[in-house]
């Protein structure tokens, strides 16, 4: 997908009861919902989710896919995690580097987990912005 979306009054894109999805190179933008993903195993990476009231709503699902979007700035959160579940959600920019801030950033008791090796943060350092986005990517690697 290639799609600017935006000005919905619920959610720009709804991942419900969905699977093998690849939702990509989007600019989601200036809806209640950036992105709603609610009992689905689809992949959401290399998204600008940005100026929406909520920018990730998770209510339930492998989250494994969703990495490597933009989820700052967001009105209210930049994750909703509404079922509290410790859920993986690595290699995305929540606006910052530093892990209490990130967390002020997100309700719902979520929780985002480090997976990288030791020395390294489980979110990107950098304004993705700043990367350039090609259709065949490497997964970014730890520079330690």
């Amino acid at each position: 997908m290639r799609n600017l979306v935006y000005n919905n009054g619920a959610s720009g894109i709804a991942c419900v009861n969905a699977s093998g999805d690849l939702i990509q190179f989007n600019r989601i933008t200036s809806n209640r919902t950036g992105i709603q993903y609610n009992n689905s195993t689809d992949t959401v990476s290399l998204n600008s989710v940005t100026n929406n009231t909520y920018g990730l709503v998770y209510i339930n699902g492998d989250t494994t896919g969703i990495t490597r979007n933009n989820l700052a700035p967001n009105l209210r959160y930049a994750l909703s995690n509404v079922q509290g579940l410790n859920r993986r959600m690595t290699n995305n920019w929540w606006g910052g580097t530093i892990a209490s801030n990130i967390r002020k950033k997100s309700s719902g008791r979520a929780v985002i987990r480090i997976s990288l090796p030791i020395g390294c943060s489980g979110f990107l350092t950098s304004h993705p912005t700043r990367i350039r986005i090609r259709r065949k990517e490497s997964a970014p690697s730890c520079p330690l």
